[in-house]
């Protein structure tokens, strides 16, 4: 789904996966300030920027990148959701994902 909404083709992500955010935020989230710059050049001021993000036992996503979004964007609420006792529709591994955030911030333009 979030290559449909990107606008790229499954085998995009295979011969061109530095391209890709998910594939830079395994060697750091500096990306992420890119990515906040290009966002406040499309939003306009007053636009809403919502992001799902996770963390693992070693890593907050959302505590990580808020300092990025903060030069172009006002973060209006952060939330977080534990999914450590949540339903495992018979999976056995769910990842190291112990809790998604949802960061909801404006655009200053």
């Amino acid at each position: 789904m979030r290559l449909w909404f990107a606008g790229w083709d499954p085998a995009d992500f295979k011969t061109e996966p530095k391209k890709f955010l998910e594939v830079e935020q395994k060697d750091h989230f500096g990306a992420y300030g890119e990515f906040a710059e290009s966002m406040s050049r499309v939003l306009k001021p007053g636009g809403l920027l919502i992001m799902h993000l996770g963390e693992t036992a070693t890593v907050n996503m959302a505590t990580s990148i808020q300092p990025l979004l903060s030069e172009h964007f006002d973060i209006c609420f952060a939330g977080r959701e534990s999914v450590t006792d949540t339903e495992s529709h018979g999976l056995r591994d769910k990842g190291s994902t112990v809790a998604h955030w949802y960061i909801f911030a404006t655009s200053r333009g």
